[in-house]
């Protein structure tokens, strides 16, 4: 009988730091410089209370005017387990003003 095959753990993937407060000035300046609400829902288009990974996407390259060479697509993944507090998949205004807030301090691991 063959040995059994060990799955290789797969290292948690994470948010730079610098990539994290980047996002998270530019979050600041653009509800500072506009309502944070009226920000907000021009990207909730299903007006639904929260943002999902497309209507997230589409903040964070159009409103925030971030590349993908400085965020790939795959780090707004993990960007968004990282701020979603409540496990839906999605992110609302609390969760976002939250990071906007305290930055990273309000990472959950994505578990």
């Amino acid at each position: 009988m063959p040995p059994k095959k060990r799955k290789g753990r797969r290292k948690k993937r994470t948010i730079d730091e610098a990539v994290a407060s980047s996002i998270q000035s530019k979050l600041k300046a653009a509800c500072t410089s506009d309502d944070p609400l009226k920000f907000f829902k021009r990207f909730d288009k299903d007006r639904s209370g929260s943002v999902d990974y497309d209507e997230f996407k589409k903040m964070i390259r159009v409103g925030l005017k971030i590349t993908k060479e400085v965020l790939p697509d795959k780090d707004i993944e993990v960007l968004i387990k990282a701020l979603d507090d409540d496990g839906g998949g999605t992110l609302d205004l609390e969760e976002l003003a939250d990071f906007v807030e305290r930055g990273t301090a309000t990472f959950n691991d994505g578990g």
